[in-house]
């Protein structure tokens, strides 16, 4: 219709009124097709963000990995907070209480245990020594081997029971994609670190700038940033690759910067007893043996 009165209009000499609906045409074109666009990208961009990540021990080496790509036998590290990424028999927990609501309809969490055992046919809320696909860590740590995944979990039996049907996106979703698309120009681009806290040297080494005594004291505090962190830093195929809650990465980070290496840190200090970070609580601690002494970081 616009396009008929464009060409009447311009047939008439009319050229102003002609070239103005024209470009109302290009605009609304121009925007249709953006929003389509966007609104596909942004969908694409959603899905990508609710996919379940997972810490996973894999032939001896720490991964990081897509739900969809664990496998049985895998051993997967958790902490509160965190989805399950599949069906998972406890090889040890600490404190750890699961929200099953999803497939038990219980509202209260459920503490969990790697002891005991449970016939296979038990209810799902009485096998206490697995968590289940789709249940959420409200507290503590723990890890397990993974003994299925996707369609052959709990959750998934359940899914595929349910005869699923297409249907369209509500409205409500369409402006949420788009909001999103918004949202994700203006925070798309974050801010970096714009210097360090501590002068380093190329050698990685704290200058010595500082009194010896100022010198000790951050090398205490850097190595405690160290061993009390529970993210993994390392190269793997010659890229850094990095896992876990961002404040222990950046830490971490640090802590390299100033010539201190977790994994030879720990090998120095080993591990004899840690309390996990925990909201609640407001802190973690970890105790390390030091000769014959232990060394207390938190």
């Amino acid at each position: 219709m616009f396009f008929f009165a464009a060409l009447v209009s311009l047939s008439l000499g009319h050229y102003f009124d002609a070239i103005f609906i024209a470009a109302v045409l290009l605009i609304n074109a121009t925007i249709g097709t953006v929003q389509e666009h966007s609104a596909e990208k942004s969908a694409k961009a959603l899905r990508s963000m609710v996919r379940t990540v997972a810490n996973v021990l894999r032939d001896g080496e720490p991964l990081e990995l897509d739900s969809e790509e664990l496998l049985p036998g895998d051993i997967v590290f958790l902490g509160s907070g965190n989805r399950v990424p599949a069906d998972i028999r406890l090889i040890s927990a600490k404190g750890v209480e699961v929200d099953e609501s999803l497939l038990t309809g219980e509202s209260l969490a459920v503490a969990k245990s790697s002891e005991g055992a449970y016939a296979l046919d038990s209810a799902v809320g009485d096998r206490l020594n697995m968590i289940f696909s789709g249940s959420i860590i409200i507290r503590g740590r723990c890890h397990g081997l993974v003994v299925a995944t996707g369609e052959k979990t709990e959750i998934g039996k359940i899914a595929g029971s349910l005869s699923a049907t297409e249907s369209a996106k509500p409205p409500l979703l369409l402006r949420m994609e788009d909001f999103t698309r918004v949202i994700a120009l203006v925070f798309g681009v974050v801010a970096l670190p714009g210097g360090e806290l501590l002068r380093i040297d190329g050698r990685g080494n704290l200058q010595d700038h500082l009194p010896v005594s100022q010198q000790q004291q951050l090398g205490a505090l850097v190595r405690s940033v160290a061993l009390n962190n529970e993210a993994y830093l390392g190269v793997r195929d010659g890229k850094w690759v990095h896992h876990g809650d961002a404040v222990d990465v950046a830490l971490q980070i640090l802590a390299y910067r100033a010539g201190v290496v977790r994994q030879d840190a720990m090998s120095e200090y080993p591990l004899v007893e840690d309390i996990p970070f925990e909201p609640e609580n407001h802190f973690s601690a970890s105790l390390h043996q030091h000769g014959d002494r232990g060394l207390l970081c938190c």
